[in-house]
């Protein structure tokens, strides 16, 4: 359901369109301008609630909050000021297509978290009046869910978040994936330079699993991504916090099975790019983050790529050695002080395959004393290479899971392909899999079933597929020089160089192509 057709303000015409969406899915496209504002984006006082079973398509448009709003952009519909208990929802999508924007205000009432105060640490029209919150709440937030089981947020650009851009509260069985975040921290609004704090991109908080997160871009204010599980007492609805359900002690608070996977961002604020951070009692388990690429710019050096727990009092201090256990972190490209920093307790993880730019700088920091870890494994903790993660089990590969084989994803996948895609090869007529990601000679479909590579010697992955050290040389010159023709460059001077050193005789002469 379309809201230009209806009437009202741009939050009531887009709340009559998610009442009304037929079959649970709500589209909005771009604004048509009209008598009322000759513009094409959409200006909301209030955030679009998303009840049960639906889905909010952001077809090509800009969605901006108003100066008026002191709201989230999106929120459950099931939470909210005064709202205690919040009760358990299911199956809520957010997707964009084509380029869909959510923009904060142009001057924010107010931005930061709960312990910011509005005018002396964070920006916020609201600083001083009367009758109005003093410090940032749940509100600030930009899209927030809370107790949601099934869920997925995908293909959005969020742009200067009055506090995180997305927080996810007791959420399960989720999807966040091709998301940009464009936040500093710092902004000019009305040609002076203001504070806007905790401008995390995506937060995961107590009581969230199951969630796979992928493909995470740009840049925030603070940390890029957090699993940041802190207990309180403060009751769901307040606004004395930043989490709309809450931050009393429940059964189900610990944060587990969570996959990070193809991350390329910075802290434009100097933080950490990925933070993980349990208190209280909470445990953080079985995370794996892998792919992980710090594009920060040489004027920004971030604290750390990776911080795991901290030992400030704040926090409550390091946490009781198996809080924080079974993480596996690899193939981490850092340009940070620190690559990874172990500021509280690790227990039972792995550390691969971790690139820092300065080498001056440990891959592995023990901020809280190698005394809070125990039985940590990799190549970055025992400082050489570990080919273990690249050589398969032929007992166990390949992992097919899927009856049919493609399975029904891949094939989905090929049909939308092959309406525009013209010319293929032999072996892709007769196999119309779809491939998601590979692993040394290993490659896996979008279904999750798991082949054996026999055909990489046709193109350049001989040496396997993300072999760290090409995926390091790639990520680096990536952000350096995408393509120089057949002119010179230092890299291709010292490739010549280096052929010529080890080849024998006279070859000393070279040609260079970029196809067969």
């Amino acid at each position: 359901m379309n809201p230009n057709r209806f009437i009202g303000s741009d939050s009531e015409r887009i709340e009559q369109a998610v009442a009304a969406a037929k079959d649970g899915v709500a589209r909005i496209p771009k604004r048509i301008p009209d008598a009322a504002a000759n513009r094409d984006w959409w200006l909301i006082d209030r955030a679009i609630l998303l009840p049960a079973d639906t889905t909010l398509v952001l077809e090509d448009c800009l969605i901006q909050l108003s100066d008026r709003a002191r709201d989230n952009f999106i929120r459950s519909a099931n939470c909210g000021l005064g709202i205690d208990p919040v009760a358990p929802l299911s199956n809520i999508h957010i997707r964009g297509e084509g380029r869909a924007v959510l923009r904060g205000a142009e001057h924010p009432r107010a931005t930061g978290d709960g312990a910011k105060v509005l005018g002396e640490r964070s920006y916020g029209t609201d600083a001083g009046k009367a009758g109005e919150s003093q410090t940032g709440d749940w509100r600030n937030i930009g899209i927030l869910l809370a107790k949601v089981e099934g869920f997925s947020i995908e293909n959005l650009r969020i742009e200067q978040a009055h506090a995180w851009s997305i927080s996810l509260e007791w959420c399960t069985r989720g999807r966040v994936a091709d998301i940009e975040f464009r936040a500093t921290e710092k902004r000019l609004i009305d040609g002076r330079e203001v504070f806007t704090r905790n401008q995390d991109g995506l937060d995961l908080r107590q009581g969230c699993r199951d969630i796979t997160i992928e493909r995470i871009t740009g840049h925030t204010g603070d940390d890029l991504i957090a699993l940041t599980a802190i207990r309180g007492t403060t009751p769901a609805g307040s606004l004395e916090t930043t989490m709309v359900a809450g931050t009393r002690a429940t059964a189900a608070d610990d944060i587990e099975d969570i996959v990070i996977r193809d991350i390329a961002g910075y802290s434009a604020g100097g933080h950490q790019i990925v933070r993980f951070l349990n208190t209280g009692g909470i445990r953080l388990r079985r995370i794996t983050l892998e792919n992980l690429t710090d594009t920060s710019p040489p004027e920004i050096r971030d604290r750390a790529t990776v911080k795991i727990g901290d030992n400030n009092p704040v926090w409550g201090g390091v946490t009781p050695l198996g809080d924080t256990a079974e993480l596996t972190i690899r193939r981490v490209y850092s340009r940070s002080h620190h690559a990874v920093l172990i500021g509280g307790s690790l227990v039972d993880s792995s550390i691969d395959d971790i690139h820092n730019e300065h080498p001056d700088t440990e891959k592995v920091t023990y901020e809280s004393g190698r005394e809070h870890t125990r039985n940590l494994k990799g190549n970055a903790i025992m400082g050489k290479y570990n080919p273990q993660p690249y050589q398969l089990d032929l007992n166990f590969y390949p992992h097919l899971v899927t009856e049919e084989i493609p399975g029904p994803k891949s094939k989905a996948m090929h049909a939308r392909a092959t309406q525009h895609y013209r010319g293929l090869s032999g072996q892709v007529k007769l196999f119309p899999v779809a491939f998601e990601r590979g692993s040394g000679c290993m490659l896996e479909d979008l279904d999750g079933n798991q082949y054996i590579d026999f055909s990489s010697g046709i193109y350049v992955t001989t040496l396997g597929h993300c072999h760290p050290k090409i995926s390091e040389a790639v990520a680096k010159y990536a952000h350096q020089l995408m393509n120089a023709h057949d002119f010179t460059s230092e890299i291709k001077t010292r490739l010549l160089e280096k052929m010529a050193a080890t080849l024998p005789g006279d070859l000393k002469s070279f040609q260079l192509y970029d196809s067969g």
